[in-house]
């Protein structure tokens, strides 16, 4: 066997496995990437489940994903289908994710992944935050029961003039109190309904001793609600109380 002949097949045998995976590759591209959009419509998606993100190591990995998609002309449509994602913004239940659709068939859609953070930096984000709430400034605290005049006050005022909105938390600091009340700090993710995108910001809730329920449905990552948010300072948002879940 010549020299030039065991060089082929030594090429040959390296580069047949690269080509095999960069192949496999391709068609799973193919069949997870983007779909192909005639008339686009921005909306968001809401999260229900998804499946596991991959093991430690893996950068990518395929999904499939049941959620709730919304937006123009759309008021809620259950979706359910695969796609392929980085680990380091795999979606998790209670993420509301941007999106963009096709009018006719809302089914079809893409989720925006350019405008969605990693997990590390939402995280960063999180916790300065809800540090600059626990030292004072930017205050955004709230009676989440409404029962004070002040939370009352502030809610109805909010549901006349504020917008809507949903929020997702994304970072919990919670203290319970020696009288047995609490309070959380939250970081949050805001998707106006109005289509704006989605952006960060925080909220202090103090929960009375008999506010059990509302305190471990708020203080849980992933946990999503509809918020009232103000129109003038959108970075202050307070509990849509009137459409919370029932037993809340």
């Amino acid at each position: 066997m010549t020299d030039d002949a065991t060089i082929a097949i030594i090429l040959v045998s390296v580069l047949a496995p690269v080509l095999i995976v960069a192949g496999v590759g391709f068609l799973i591209w193919r069949k997870l990437g983007p779909v192909k959009l005639t008339d686009a419509v921005r909306g968001q998606l809401l999260v229900v489940a998804v499946s596991q993100p991959p093991e430690a190591g893996v950068a990518s990995s395929n999904y499939v994903l049941d959620g709730v998609l919304s937006g123009p002309g759309v008021e809620g449509l259950a979706v359910h289908g695969p796609g392929f994602a980085r680990a380091s913004k795999w979606p998790s239940p209670g993420q509301t994710l941007p999106v963009v659709f096709e009018r006719a068939d809302p089914a079809r859609f893409n989720i925006l992944w350019r405008e969605i953070e990693t997990g590390a930096v939402a995280g960063r984000k999180a916790a300065l935050m809800m540090a600059e709430r626990m030292a004072g400034r930017g205050e955004n605290t709230i009676d989440v029961t409404g029962a004070t005049r002040q939370g009352a006050e502030r809610h109805d005022g909010l549901r006349r003039e504020g917008r809507r909105g949903q929020a997702t938390v994304s970072a919990v600091d919670a203290k319970l109190k020696d009288d047995g009340s609490s309070f959380a700090a939250l970081g949050l993710r805001v998707t106006p309904d109005d289509g704006e995108p989605a952006y960060d910001t925080g909220l202090t809730i103090e929960f009375r001793p008999e506010s059990v329920a509302r305190r471990d449905f708020f203080c849980r990552v992933g946990a999503t609600f509809p918020v009232l948010i103000d129109a003038r300072e959108k970075l202050t948002v307070m509990p849509d109380l009137a459409h919370l879940p029932e037993g809340l």
